[in-house]
């Protein structure tokens, strides 16, 4: 994952201004971030809501698996009846324990699909308008939500390590954070890239139940790996869940001697270094998160699918016709014009439109999704001449100019800024 963000950073520092966005792709990023982390830090029902939660979640746990995570020697007992060799009660938590965290790093991101479906349609409008390309987008909600997992994170997994009475050595606790945080991280863009594919919340909440069993189940804990079947080993390489849980119990167990590596041998992870579980979970991270960007391009073809349609008011008049056909955009039923079409074919005396609309009564974002078609935009240039704007002193009650015969124009995509010299030079 660090490989591939300075890839794609290195990509932006040397980007250049191009005929299709008025701004570098480093210029966009740099505005997309800004505005993320300013509508986020604005919120602060949700960033209350996600320290709560993070409290409350590293509580239970804590209070769950109290002091039940340092189990001692002898890890196996006799059965009575069968003389087979079983895993003490203190081993069963303890994996039980690893499992639980492995299940809450995924489960901590079922949220967040609904707030990826209701930016998508304010990306595909902006996407449309050339205000900026998808990968900058991309990188941004891949960027701007770290401090605030990376803090939530901290909290739920130091008051629960603590309380679960976890072995208390740093080289442990950072081996444990690290790898349980990109797991975090990875499910997080994981739901990323299925929000973005559905673009639709009530499918991706029924599409990740049936995705979160299916990696869970391969994860080494309910079904250890050896006793897999044969035509589903295939499942257990590409369910991350289980890098992480197979890295933590050789964490774990790994330097706990013979004893510890008969425990190993049981769910079939001996043989194996922690630290490649590791790299495998950036791996991982990093699948998701290219699935992501995969998924966000996807518009781009519907966008494209009728360049030159136009949304008309059923009560507005075209302003003129044929290839050069304007109207303004009200706020009822939308019908579609093409380009070429001849306005006034399609109205009557009084002027109004007699064609059907598309599913009158609906929203217009709804039409837009039935018609899978955005106008494409490339803006348009806004100029201005002897603009003047005059304030009453509150003191003196004299009139002050604080603009006056001020022309200029902005190009699409760049903001102009009219203020006071004084202003200026601050």
């Amino acid at each position: 994952m660090p490989c591939l963000v300075f890839y794609f950073f290195i990509i932006f520092i040397t980007g250049r201004h191009t005929r299709t966005h008025a701004t570098s792709n480093l210029t966009q990023m740099r505005m997309l971030l800004s505005r993320s982390f300013l509508a986020q830090a604005r919120d602060t029902a949700a960033l209350k809501t996600a320290i709560f939660k993070s409290v409350f979640v590293g509580v239970i746990i804590g209070l769950v698996f109290y002091d039940l995570a340092n189990p001692s020697p002898p890890f196996y007992t006799v059965d009575p009846i069968s003389g087979e060799a079983l895993l003490t009660p203190g081993v069963q938590n303890l994996a039980s324990a690893f499992f639980f965290f492995v299940m809450y790093c995924l489960m901590n991101n079922l949220e967040q699909i609904p707030a990826i479906c209701l930016h998508q349609n304010l990306y595909r409008r902006e996407l449309a308008s050339y205000s900026y390309s998808a990968a900058p987008y991309w990188l941004v909600n891949c960027l701007y939500p770290l401090p605030l997992t990376l803090v939530t994170h901290i909290i739920w997994f130091v008051m629960s390590f603590y309380m679960c009475g976890f072995k208390q050595n740093l080289n442990y606790f950072m081996y444990f954070f690290w790898i349980t945080f990109w797991t975090t991280v990875a499910a997080f863009y994981y739901a990323q890239g299925m929000a973005a594919g559905t673009q639709s919340a009530e499918v991706s909440f029924a599409l990740f139940p049936m995705t979160f069993v299916f990696l869970t189940q391969f994860c080494g804990y309910s079904i250890t790996i050896k006793n897999i079947p044969s035509g589903w080993k295939w499942a257990s390489y590409i369910s991350f869940p289980r890098w992480t849980f197979q890295g933590l119990m050789i964490n774990d167990f790994g330097d706990r001697g013979v004893a510890g590596e008969e425990v190993l041998d049981q769910y079939a992870f001996d043989n194996f270094d922690k630290w490649n579980s590791m790299w495998i979970i950036f791996f991982s991270t990093g699948v998701c998160a290219l699935t992501s960007y995969i998924f966000l391009r996807k518009p781009v073809s519907k966008l494209i699918h009728s360049p030159a349609s136009l949304l008309v008011s059923e009560t507005e008049t075209l302003s003129e016709v044929g290839t050069a056909t304007r109207a303004e955009v009200g706020s009822q039923d939308w019908l579609v014009l093409e380009e070429g079409e001849e306005g006034t074919d399609a109205l009557d005396d009084s002027g109004m439109d007699t064609r059907p609309l598309l599913d009158t009564g609906t929203d217009r974002d709804t039409d837009m999704q039935q018609l899978s078609a955005m106008p494409m935009s490339h803006g348009c240039k806004v100029s201005f001449s002897q603009v003047e704007y005059k304030v009453t002193s509150r003191h003196t009650k004299a009139e002050l100019h604080v603009l006056k015969g001020v022309s200029g124009y902005a190009e699409p995509g760049e903001i102009c800024a009219l203020m006071h010299q004084a202003l200026v030079s601050e």
